[in-house]
């Protein structure tokens, strides 16, 4: 009995593993800078020296990275849905009450 509670287990957790898809990773910074993941890498995750100096610099590109960043960062949250639609009625603003 104990024997077949365990091979069900196991059966079940391969089965799980055999199904898992192909994970993707997601280079943010690369994706940001629009360079590739070798500026900052040897072989992932081994950083080189210039990965090693982004990443003491807080993940910014020392002085000005403004002019480097291709995709520029998203606002969220009640600032941003204003400042994109600001002829919108808020709760709490209808007008006639």
């Amino acid at each position: 009995m104990r024997l077949k509670s365990w091979a069900v287990w196991f059966s079940i957790v391969a089965v799980a593993l055999a199904l898992v898809p192909y994970s993707h990773a997601i280079p943010p910074f690369a994706r940001q800078y629009g360079t590739s993941c070798s500026t900052c890498h040897n072989d992932f995750p081994k950083l080189n020296d210039f990965g090693k100096a982004f990443k003491d610099a807080g993940f910014k590109f020392p002085k000005d990275d403004e002019d480097f960043i291709k995709v520029p960062p998203v606002m969220l949250g009640a600032a941003a849905q204003k400042d994109q639609w600001p002829h919108t009625i808020y709760p709490g603003m209808i007008p006639g009450m």
